[in-house]
């Protein structure tokens, strides 16, 4: 999936959104439906779309009609951007406590890199 911010009138959203979401859920269907590791999750997919806002604008200035290259400082501010994406979470700490955590923290590699 490839986010164009100019394609969207919503603003994006963040992990403590679905936080509040949930909260007039009761404990017995949020224990039931929601893993005890929400808020990793929501940090990782949060992650996810601002990688893929990212990675849109790279595919953009690729595909127009009068691509011009990018500047070694554009490019330096790209590569920071990304590597931004995995720094906030997804670490070994996520990886070795909960296997879905884990699985998402490496879905989210596999885009950095």
């Amino acid at each position: 999936m490839r986010i164009r911010l100019v394609d969207c009138n919503a603003p994006m959203p963040d992990a403590d959104e679905s936080e509040k979401e949930l909260t007039g859920l009761s404990s017995t269907l949020r224990k039931r439906y929601i893993p005890d590791s929400i808020r990793e999750l929501d940090e990782l997919w949060t992650q996810l779309l601002n990688l893929t806002v990212i990675l849109a604008d790279i595919l953009l200035q690729q595909h127009r009609a009068e691509r011009l290259l990018a500047s070694k400082d554009e490019v330096e501010r790209t590569e920071t951007q990304i590597r931004a994406c995995s720094g906030r979470q997804g670490g070994a700490n996520a990886r070795n406590e909960n296997r879905m955590v884990s699985l998402y923290a490496y879905h989210l590699e596999l885009y950095v890199e």
